[in-house]
C-alpha cells in the first residue's frame, strides 16, 4: 500500500542523512544554519523539520537519496523501502536509549526520573522492534525481469 513517510521516519532519515555529511557541524556550513538548527531537524522530540532544498544539498554533497529514495519507495509501495525505514527507526530508537542509560550513569547515581527516561526509551525500542518484525514477516521475494534481445 502506497504511503508517506512518518515524521519519525524522515526525522531518523534526516539523522542518517546529516551523519553522512560529517554530522552537525559540517551540515550546519552547508545549508547556512547553525549546528544547533541542525540538530532540531534531525530530534524526534522537535517538530521542526529539514526543508526540502537543505535536504537536496545534503543528500547532493553525501552522494546519496536517503531521505527522498525512502520517500519514493515508500510511494511506490516497495518492500524493501518499508524494510529499510523499519530498520532506520529501529537504529535511532536504540541510539536514543542508548543516550538515556549513558545519560543516567554518566554521574554513578540513579534517581527516579533518570530511571524512568531509560525505561520509557527501551518502551519505545521494544515497539520499534516489534514494527521492525512484522514488516520483516511481509517481505516476499522479489521477480526480476529479464530483457530478452
Amino acid at each position: 500500500m502506497s504511503r508517506a513517510l512518518s515524521l519519525e521516519e524522515v526525522k531518523a532519515l534526516t539523522h542518517q542523512l546529516v551523519a553522512a555529511v560529517g554530522g552537525v557541524i559540517p551540515a550546519g556550513i552547508m545549508l547556512s544554519v547553525s549546528h544547533q538548527r541542525v540538530s532540531q531537524w534531525q530530534n524526534a522530540n522537535h517538530p521542526d523539520v529539514m526543508p526540502f532544498m537543505g535536504i537536496l544539498t545534503l543528500q547532493a554533497a553525501a552522494q546519496t537519496d536517503i531521505v527522498t529514495g525512502a520517500a519514493s519507495r515508500a510511494i511506490k509501495d516497495d518492500p524493501q523501502g518499508d524494510i529499510l525505514g523499519a530498520m532506520v527507526e529501529t537504529m535511532n530508537r536504540a541510539s536514543e536509549a542508548l543516550a538515556a542509560t549513558h545519560e543516567m550513569e554518566a554521574d554513578g547515581h540513579r534517581d527516579a526520573g533518570e530511571i524512568h527516561e531509560v525505561r520509557a526509551a527501551f518502551a519505545a525500542l521494544k515497539k520499534q522492534v516489534d514494527r521492525a518484525h512484522d514488516v520483516a514477516n511481509g517481505l516476499t521475494p522479489t521477480r526480476h525481469l529479464r530483457v530478452v534481445g
